[in-house]
Formats: C-alpha cells, sequence, structure tokens
C-alpha cells in the first residue's frame, strides 16, 4: 500500500477570544472586594505617574509660580505647618533659645478634649500568654520547671492548643531543657485559666475539662476517650451499642458537654481579633418606604482620573521619543485601570440591582422569601 503526503494551501476563517492583558486587569480587578481594591488603587497610585486620585476638581499639577518669587520649600512649609500646629493644640511658647516652653494659662474649667479622647482610649487587650504568664508567676515552682512553663506558655497557639513536639520546645531554650521537666512543667500549666489550656488536641482538651468539674461524669469520660468520633458525626446508636448505654443517657451526656465544655478554651478569656469586613453594596428603602435603592460604598466608586500634565506631554513634539514612550506606557496604564475600575462598578450595581429585584420577598418577610436564583439565570439576564 502506498502512500501520498501533499501540502495544499487554503484559508480558513474562524473566531477566537484571546486574553490580552486589559482583560485579564479587568478580570482581576472584577474578582477584588473593597478593602483590596482601596489597596490595588494606592499601589497603582505609588508606581503610575500619569494617574491621580482624590478630588477631580483640583488642579492635575501646582501653579505657575509668579516671576520672581522664591519657590517655596514644600519641607520647610511642612515643618512651619507642623510647628504651628502643635503651638496651637498644645499652647506651646517657643522662646528665644528656641526650646518649647508651656505658657501659663488660666484654667477655665473645660479639660482639654485631646487629652480626655487619650485618656479613654482603651488599653491593648490582654494576650493569652499574658493572662497565663501572671498566673504562673505565683506558683512555687523549681527554677527549671518554671523556665520550662514559660517556654511552653510562650509556644501556644492563639486557640490555647500546644501544637509544637517538647522536644522542639526544649531544644530551642537556651540551655535546652529536657522532656521530663517540660512535662512537668506542663501539667501544671494545664492547671491553670482557663481550663483545657495547653492541650495537644481535642480530646485532651475536653477531658481536662471534664476533670475540673464535680461528680463522676463516667460516661462522659467515656465518650470523649473511645468515641468522641462517632459523637461528632451523630452515630448514637453505634455509641449505644459499643458501651451499653441508651440513647437517651447518651443525648443527655452529649447535651452537658455542649453546655459545660468548650474546643477553644482560650477564646474565653482573650478577644479574637475578627477581621474588619466592608460591604460592597448597601441596600436601603427609599424615603417612601417602598421602593429599594442600590448603591455602592465609598470604596468602589474611587475618584480616579489620568494626570492633564501627562497627557499634554504626548502631544509636544519638544520631548523626545523615548519620553513620549515613556509617558505613553503609563496613561495607557492609568486607562486601563480606570477602565477596569468602572467596568467593575457597573458590573456590581447590575448584579445588585437584578438579585434585589428577584429576591424582594427577603426584604419584605425575611428568610422565608428567599427564591431560587443560579448564577447561569444571572448570567443569561446580564447577558
Amino acid at each position: 500500500m502506498s502512500q501520498i503526503l501533499s501540502q495544499v494551501m487554503g484559508q480558513q476563517m474562524r473566531m477566537e477570544q484571546r486574553l490580552t492583558p486589559q482583560l485579564i486587569q479587568s478580570m482581576d480587578i472584577l474578582q477584588l472586594n473593597v478593602s483590596a481594591l482601596e489597596q490595588r488603587i494606592a499601589e497603582e497610585l505609588e508606581r503610575n505617574i500619569a494617574l491621580e486620585g482624590g478630588d477631580p476638581g483640583r488642579p492635575a499639577q501646582p501653579a505657575e509660580e509668579s516671576e520672581g518669587a522664591k519657590p517655596e520649600n514644600p519641607a520647610e512649609s511642612e515643618s512651619f505647618n507642623r510647628l504651628d500646629q502643635l503651638n496651637r493644640e498644645y499652647d506651646l511658647d517657643f522662646g528665644d533659645n528656641g526650646y518649647p516652653v508651656r505658657r501659663r494659662s488660666s484654667y477655665d474649667g473645660e479639660r482639654d478634649a485631646k487629652m480626655d479622647a487619650m485618656a479613654n482610649t482603651a488599653a491593648r487587650p490582654e494576650s493569652l500568654a499574658e493572662h497565663l504568664l501572671s498566673q504562673w508567676a505565683l506558683m512555687d515552682l523549681e527554677d527549671e520547671v518554671r523556665r520550662a512553663g514559660e517556654a511552653i506558655i510562650y509556644g501556644l497557639e492563639e486557640d490555647g492548643y500546644l501544637r509544637s513536639r517538647l522536644e522542639e520546645i526544649g531544644a530551642n531554650c537556651r540551655p535546652p531543657l529536657t522532656v521530663p521537666v517540660l512535662e512537668r512543667a506542663l501539667a501544671r500549666v494545664q492547671r491553670l485559666d482557663p481550663v483545657g489550656v495547653a492541650a495537644r488536641d481535642y480530646q485532651e482538651c475536653l477531658l481536662l475539662q471534664l476533670e475540673a468539674l464535680p461528680g463522676n461524669n463516667h460516661i462522659e469520660r467515656e465518650l470523649i476517650t473511645h468515641h468522641l468520633h462517632d459523637i461528632l458525626r451523630n452515630r448514637y446508636p453505634a455509641v449505644a451499642k459499643a458501651t451499653g448505654f441508651s440513647v437517651g443517657e447518651i443525648s443527655e451526656a452529649v447535651k452537658a458537654m455542649s453546655a459545660t465544655l468548650h474546643l477553644h478554651p482560650a477564646y474565653l478569656v482573650i478577644d479574637r481579633q475578627v477581621p474588619r469586613i466592608t460591604p460592597d453594596v448597601i441596600v436601603e428603602y427609599d424615603d417612601e418606604g417602598t421602593d429599594l435603592v442600590v448603591r455602592l460604598t465609598r470604596g468602589n466608586t474611587p475618584r480616579l482620573r489620568i494626570s492633564p500634565h501627562y497627557s499634554q506631554m504626548l502631544k509636544e513634539k519638544r520631548n523626545g521619543k523615548d519620553v513620549r514612550a515613556f509617558v505613553r506606557k503609563h496613561v495607557e496604564s492609568a486607562g486601563a485601570l480606570i477602565d477596569a475600575v468602572n467596568y467593575r462598578r457597573n458590573r456590581l450595581l447590575d448584579v445588585a440591582e437584578a438579585i434585589i429585584e428577584r429576591q424582594r420577598g427577603f426584604f419584605d418577610v425575611g428568610p422565608s422569601g428567599l427564591k431560587v436564583l443560579r448564577m447561569s439565570e444571572l448570567a443569561v439576564q446580564l447577558e
């Protein structure tokens, strides 16, 4: 059998979509939340000389200095302004020697509002380590055990668990500590408040708390020691068959444990640092209380523009080719960012308004008014 290879020239038409850098940036901006968007814009304002923010009514560049006038030194001007502000706020008198002296003034019965605000400012919350060390310092301990306990306390996670191995903690100490000494210290640390701190896992944490409770608690101890995995998955019949306890006894024991035991006891004595959540969209009723109004938060509508100064530089032939190429690169990048931010704002409003239109019942009657709304349906509606 013979095979013949041949080459034939021909034309073919097809459509394909390529992800340009501008499209990639637009999709990236579209997925940012408000905080991330503000950070991204701040970085671009620092990086791109052709991008300006703030009030669009402000001039893009300082007004031209009058002929013959001495240019003002910005650093010197800022220093004098700050000096004047200190003088006015703190009533300082700079004498001949240049050092600040507090002027005598009659007390008018009103306290300084700024000093009151500083006095009423909340103090830094106590950390878990500080909470435990204040108790550890009052205990009568051998020097090695005291040092080992401090090393263990500093090695605890934020939730109070000890996830580092004792061998690692001992090796990092100077001089090193032995494991037996660390085990003795760990047993004492686990008695500190809150009970259950410095546990190696959930089981040990719960057992430590259970031992501190009055009574026998033999059912709870059996469940935690041997059947915690099944209890967490509500396999009560299997646990009842393995232990001989009734499903009712197991259920009552689980309720008692849920009311008295905590998986993260450290959170009972310290404030968890919850990250701030900034909304993208605000929905509220209008003045008549009949229609819903959708608006974006301030971070979603940054006022950006291309600097007129650098736009003009592109038109001036006296600037060299390299200069115009450099400016054009930054101007195009600034324009792409502004377009991406505007696209994000418009799409966010479109999506929010479509959701509000479908889920009006939720705002009127609550969760029972929610309707099924799939992303595919929303995509078709918004094209």
